[in-house]
């Protein structure tokens, strides 16, 4: 444990409180300015959170990463429904730029059916989209989702499938 009239630095070295300035606190200040005209997430200092972390700090709020992290998995821990359903609401968001409303619109639309094989959709669906436009096309089981990867998106391929199997059954 870390005494108050003492701070911790890199490599375990202990150094008394009085050995941090004010020019080290405008520095570490100047530091994060520097980093934020940078486009930078995070930015380094030398003097340790108050619970004994040497670890970066995020410039939108000068937290400890390490902080930080034992902070969210202990959130994940203690609530993984929540934390799940966060992050899937953000990755719709980010990855397709849709809501989880907009998602579950879909899914009822589709009767939460596969939109090619018509199938219950008992696992979580596939996003089908488009690549070129990134336009959602529909939700879909795993396999269709797989068999229309396959065939490169290329409806003409799919047809030329399709006609295959049919004359070869």
């Amino acid at each position: 444990m870390i005494a108050q009239d003492e701070i911790l630095i890199k490599n375990n070295i202990v150094v008394p409180l009085n050995g941090v300035s004010e020019s080290n606190k405008r520095r570490s200040n100047s530091m994060r300015k520097a980093a934020k005209l940078a486009g930078e997430i995070v930015y380094s200092v030398d003097k340790p959170c108050k619970f004994g972390h040497i670890s970066k700090r995020y410039i939108k709020n000068s937290q400890c990463v390490e902080c930080s992290k034992i902070r969210t998995a202990n959130n994940r821990a203690r609530n993984p429904k929540l934390f799940e359903a966060y992050n899937r609401k953000s990755w719709l968001k980010k990855t397709y730029s849709i809501s989880i409303e907009h998602y579950e619109t879909l899914l009822n639309l589709q009767n939460n059916k596969c939109a090619i094989c018509e199938k219950e959709l008992t696992e979580r669906p596939h996003i089908d989209h488009c690549h070129k436009s990134g336009k959602i096309r529909g939700l879909l089981c795993s396999n269709c989702n797989r068999g229309i990867g396959h065939f490169k998106d290329s409806p003409k391929l799919l047809i030329k499938a399709s006609l295959y199997c049919e004359r070869n059954s």
